[in-house]
């Protein structure tokens, strides 16, 4: 009779184990994170993971959470990033204003531009031996950019 009981209990205790196991798959399966500090590119992997239907979550950082058992598929994401966004010249901003304004910045001094529509992003691209002349151009627009949330800011708030 002791051995049934220690038999009753064991099979008890590996049926907890089975059942916690089965609870935390998800834990033991884990998560990943990618942290871009550039937000165009996060931007680009939240478009490339939806258009694959990976589920992914973004903390209050920024950082990108998807199953750890999509590594191999995230690793082909990001390297398509980083080659899209840092192989060559090419900008994208976040503000609309921004972009008209580069864009006719350039055209005044110019510098031949082209665009391109990549992951969902709206992008500007120009030849190499421009690069410097273009980062300047970029600089002032950024620069713009500051002032304007800077105007936007001293403005008494509407009510």
């Amino acid at each position: 009779m002791i051995a049934n009981r220690g038999t009753s209990a064991k099979t008890f205790l590996f049926i907890i184990l089975l059942v916690v196991m089965g609870c935390t798959g998800s834990i033991t399966a884990g998560e990943n994170r990618l942290l871009y500090e550039d937000h165009a590119a996060r931007q680009m992997l939240v478009y490339a993971l939806k258009t694959r239907n990976i589920t992914y979550r973004v903390d209050s950082e920024g950082g990108v959470w998807y199953p750890a058992k999509d590594v191999k598929i995230i690793d082909g994401i990001a390297k398509e990033i980083v080659e899209a966004r840092f192989s060559g010249p090419a900008a994208s901003f976040e503000d609309p204003t921004d972009m008209v304004s580069f864009r006719k910045k350039l055209a005044a001094v110019g510098i031949p531009y082209k665009t391109k529509l990549q992951h969902g992003q709206e992008w500007t691209t120009w030849e190499k031996v421009n690069d410097v002349r273009v980062k300047e151009i970029q600089e002032e627009v950024e620069n713009e950019n500051i002032e304007r949330a800077k105007a936007e800011r001293a403005k008494p708030p509407k009510g």
